[in-house]
This record gives structure tokens, C-alpha cells and sequence, in this order.
């Protein structure tokens, strides 16, 4: 009899236990989540805003930046860290709200992390924006019929059409 364990085909999807271990570390994920503006920070900076001395948190940026998530730049006799790339900051953005999601179902009595207060407000994720100024901006969209939801893609409307070219805005015609 010939038994399959299965592992001979995980060979061919991707790895995410490794980029999982490094994010697995709160202190490492604070200092991540603390780059999610796409800014370009100091490692003692870093260090303060997750809690660690200078020598611990040099350790876990270089971790990080070993494993591919962040970039180091040298500025001076400083060293800068940034997110290595958007998908880099989209897939943290997207296990923050899964965490957020599991956690409502498993407990509510703890606290919610809740992202930095610009971070809420606006932000660009990848190809779009976010944050409650993009969801605000949908909504009133919406409510003035220049868009419209199409399962899972937005259409804009003529009358979208037209009032976005009356302030400069061209949208091509649907192929």
C-alpha cells in the first residue's frame, strides 16, 4: 500500500511559514506596523516604539530585513527602515484584519490593536487607497451614482462619467 503524506506537493506553494515566524514575534510586528505609512524610520526609533534596547531591536531589523520585509538604508551614521515592498505592507494590512476577524470570534474581552490614527484615516494600499477617507469617498460616490457595484468590481456611471470631466477627470469609455 502506498501512502501519501501530502508534503510532495507543498514543495510548490509558496513559503509563508518563514515570513510567518518573523511577523510571530510581537516586538518584530510592532516595528513592522510601525513602517505601515511607508515611511522610512530610524532603528532607535524603532526600537523605543516596540519596547526594546538598541542592541535587541538591531537584532530583529536585521531578521527582518534578512527575511525580506524590510530595506535598510544608511543615512549618516544612522541606519533607516523601510517596508522592502507594497505587498510587503498589503499582507501585514490583510493578517491585521484577519486577527482582528478570528479575535472577534474567539474572545471580546480584550482590547483591539487599532492601527495609528493616520494610518486609520488614509493610506495607499498597493494599487488603491484606504482608510476611512477612501471608504467616506466610496460612499458618497455611491450616493451620487457616479459609481456603481457590480459583484466585485465598480463601474463608473455616465452621469460618473461626466461630473468627474466637468472637474478634469477623464474616465475612457468602456471597452
Amino acid at each position: 500500500m502506498n501512502v501519501s503524506t501530502g508534503s510532495e506537493h507543498m514543495e510548490y506553494g509558496p513559503c509563508i511559514s518563514q515570513i510567518a515566524t518573523l511577523l510571530a514575534d510581537p516586538k518584530r510586528s510592532a516595528m513592522i506596523w510601525a513602517l505601515m505609512d511607508g515611511t522610512a524610520r530610524p532603528a532607535d526609533e524603532l526600537a523605543i516604539l516596540a519596547g526594546l534596547s538598541t542592541s535587541s531591536a538591531g537584532a530583529h531589523l536585521a531578521r527582518l530585513t534578512s527575511g525580506g520585509l524590510l530595506k535598510q538604508e544608511a543615512r549618516g551614521r544612522k541606519r533607516f527602515f523601510r517596508l522592502a515592498a507594497p505587498e510587503v505592507g498589503a499582507a501585514v494590512e490583510a493578517l491585521a484584519c484577519a486577527s482582528l476577524a478570528s479575535a472577534e470570534q474567539i474572545s471580546r474581552r480584550f482590547a483591539q490593536p487599532m492601527p495609528p490614527l493616520p494610518l486609520r484615516r488614509a493610506r495607499i494600499c498597493s494599487d488603491h487607497l484606504g482608510g476611512e477617507m477612501a471608504a467616506e469617498l466610496y460612499q458618497r460616490l455611491l450616493e451620487a451614482g457616479w459609481i456603481e457595484q457590480q459583484e466585485k468590481r465598480v463601474e463608473v456611471t455616465s452621469k460618473g462619467v461626466a461630473s468627474f470631466a466637468e472637474r478634469g477627470i477623464y474616465i475612457p469609455a468602456p471597452a
